[in-house]
């Protein structure tokens, strides 16, 4: 199972180099939020961090030499306790602001696509609907897809 927290390790990572890439400003901590969720997880659940943040953190990370300053830079939360109530400034500064959280993590990270994100156009009419950029439209994204790989959809 350690591979798995390896995984999202370099999951989570390549999300923030995506989101920096696309101009993104905020990530968001989503969790299933079911019955396997835990304390810990659920305390992180829809909190908001800097981009910005998190790819200094990556940046980190993979410049790491050994397993100890791993865990030195990003440490997994022990309990619950140890991130109740924080805000994620303090988060941040503990090294706590992406997954894997603790062994066995489920979670992952969003972009935060609220009005006046980048990728996202205030619609003030339709509330806090958000409207992607038309770069960003599902036919957009199929067609360039298609022109660079030739790719077919079924």
């Amino acid at each position: 199972m350690q591979g798995a927290n390896v995984i999202t390790r370099a999951r989570v990572s390549g999300q923030m180099r995506s989101y920096q890439d696309a101009g993104i400003e905020y990530y968001e901590i989503p969790e299933p939020m079911d019955e396997r969720t835990c304390p810990i997880c659920r305390e992180m659940n829809g909190k908001l961090f800097p981009v910005s943040e998190g790819t200094r953190v990556t940046d980190k990370l993979l410049s790491a030499e050994d397993p100890e300053e791993v865990k030195e830079i990003a440490p997994w939360v022990e309990s619950s306790r140890d991130i109740m109530g924080k805000e994620p400034k303090e988060l941040i500064s503990s090294g706590i602001l992406f997954p894997p959280f603790h062994f066995h993590c489920r979670g992952t990270t969003v972009a935060h696509m609220g009005p006046g994100s980048p990728g996202a156009q205030d619609t003030a009419e339709r509330g806090n609907s958000i409207r992607l950029r038309p770069e960003w439209e599902p036919e957009t994204i199929r067609y360039s897809v298609i022109s660079k790989f030739g790719i077919k959809f079924l």
